[in-house]
């Protein structure tokens, strides 16, 4: 990628503009032909440009706002257009689609800002336009420019001093225990201890043989779990721990077209294979919008643990959708986005509830019921910090049923094991950039196993809509993408040989061989498929 202009500057605050500068208090004077000025009001950007071109505007923008512009193509369009009050975000709306801002922090802790410029690359996008006249973003706030959400991060963390992010203290569903009891135990013997403690059985789990336990309102819940499990009665206990979805943060990644597809070498991959219906990926999520038009012919009725119901879980949050759209999008039909995968069946289970929580009994049958009703590949784009043995019996379970298991690593910048991530039998991904570096919120840490990219990544949304996402959330669901493909190159690979074929093809970054930061590499679909295990 061509430098275009580059001007390095140190921010010592996170805004898109810091310079002060005169603003004109005339009227703003009649345009000429072939006119550009631009000035910064409050952080914001004013533009009067007339049949200006498009790469003196950017390198206007670079010098004005402190910011390095890279591109990867031509920037000889002529722009006619008159802006007041913009936020960098909303300009390059107007004048550049294909873009996205990219944050990063030098070992000295100062924080730079790139602006990458791409070229159209995908049918399924729209030109640009450069002809535009009175523009305002009037609501663009100079303390954080102009921002979209996207979800990132696992909801529970803390910054340390060090400038690393550590978990915060576990989170549990009030009341309410899980239990193993020993395999030789006498059903009225497990009711006695119940009746002792006031318990009520809310549910039993067969395949791991978990008893979900419903105390008192305001029971002492950390002394009735020790008396639990000093029960001879008892092989184990744990909370019924809360597991989230990534939190809600302002993402300003922008890319009009899929450039992680084009990084991992999907359409390379795509000569060898597009996928399979007879492959399915379980996503375990919020559910999904199954009347999107890119999603509609992929998915089949799974089931609602949150609210105990079969057939296709609606999507009361977003993000299952989204996790969705990157793995099975449908393709090549001259509209929308492509998937990784473009005729794998998704069969959605919905763990997650509108909260973007999740409860560890929930997920623990979901994930047994993905892996009982033919699910080759589970993503799990959530997390949280605290070791559950109930939940990596079911990971087990799961795995000893030839599933692929992928989940996201976490949004904090720590190397803090997250789960269901950090299980064994889990492929961990950590998500990059276009320049294939670690985006900075990714966690890291030796239990990583692939990197894939997570930045700007332009996917389905609920209401039939479409949107940008950044996350490590995104990057699993890459992941599983690929996954499901080398299982339609070959339906005999096992899960163990898709994991260790994953790993073994990928793009190595960082440190030559595995390191903490990328795993194994970056995963390449093509490289993936073009080789056997």
């Amino acid at each position: 990628m061509s430098i275009l202009r580059t001007i390095s500057m140190t921010f010592v605050v996170v805004v898109m503009f810091v310079f002060e500068v005169a603003v004109p208090t005339s009227e703003a004077k009649p345009q000429r032909q072939d006119s550009l000025q631009i000035w910064l009001s409050n952080n914001l950007i004013n533009l009067d440009a007339s049949n200006a071109r498009l790469d003196d505007v950017l390198a206007q923008i670079a010098s004005k706002a402190g910011i390095d512009i890279r591109t990867g193509g031509e920037a000889n369009s002529l722009i006619t257009l008159s802006g007041r009050n913009l936020g960098l975000t909303s300009l390059m709306r107007k004048i550049y689609p294909n873009f996205m801002f990219i944050e990063e922090s030098g070992q000295n802790g100062a924080v730079t800002r790139k602006l990458y410029l791409f070229g159209k690359t995908s049918s399924t996008m729209p030109e640009p336009q450069f002809t535009t006249t009175s523009v305002t973003d009037a609501k663009a706030r100079p303390d954080q420019g102009d921002t979209t959400l996207a979800t990132n991060g696992f909801g529970q963390y803390q910054k340390h001093a060090s400038g690393s992010s550590g978990p915060r203290p576990a989170e549990h569903v009030p009341d309410e225990l899980l239990v193993r009891f020993r395999s030789d135990v006498k059903p009225e013997e497990i009711e006695a201890l119940n009746d002792q403690y006031g318990a009520t059985l809310v549910k039993r789990i067969p395949q791991v043989n978990v008893y979900q336990l419903k105390l008192p309102q305001g029971s002492d819940l950390p002394t009735i779990e020790k008396a639990y499990r000093q029960s001879t009665l008892v092989e184990n206990t744990e909370m019924n721990n809360l597991l989230r979805l990534p939190k809600a943060i302002p993402n300003e990644a922008e890319l009009g077209a899929q450039w992680g597809l084009q990084k991992m070498m999907v359409a390379e991959a795509w000569n060898i294979t597009t996928g399979s219906s007879s492959v399915t990926v379980a996503i375990l999520d919020t559910g999904v919008d199954a009347n999107h038009p890119d999603l509609i012919d992929r998915i089949v009725p799974g089931y609602d643990f949150v609210n105990g119901k079969e057939g296709i879980p609606d999507d009361d949050y977003g993000h299952g959708t989204q996790m969705a759209g990157i793995i099975a999008g449908e393709g090549l039909n001259g509209a929308g986005i492509s998937g990784v995968n473009l005729k794998c069946t998704v069969l959605p289970v919905k763990v997650i509830d509108a909260n973007g929580i999740g409860a560890t009994t929930d997920i623990v049958e979901g994930l047994l019921y993905a892996a009982d009703h033919g699910a080759q590949v589970v993503n799990m784009s959530f997390g949280g910090y605290t070791y559950s043995g109930m939940l990596n019996d079911a990971i087990q379970y799961a795995h000893n049923k030839n599933v692929v298991i992928v989940a996201a690593a976490g949004n904090e910048d720590t190397d803090t094991p997250a789960y269901p991530a950090a299980f064994p039998h889990v492929l961990a991904v950590t998500a990059t950039g276009p320049d294939d570096q670690k985006w900075p919120e990714a966690n890291f840490g030796n239990h990583v196993a692939l990197a894939a990219p997570g930045v700007g990544i332009l996917t389905t949304t609920s209401n039939g809509g479409y949107g940008y996402g950044t996350g490590t959330s995104h990057a699993a669901a890459m992941v599983s993408g690929v996954a499901a493909l080398l299982k339609a190159k070959n339906t005999g690979y096992s899960n163990v040989q898709i994991e260790k074929q994953l790993q073994a093809s990928a793009d190595d970054l960082g440190a030559k061989g595995r390191d903490t930061t990328f795993g194994a590499g970056r995963v390449n679909a093509y490289r993936a498929l073009s080789t056997s295990p």
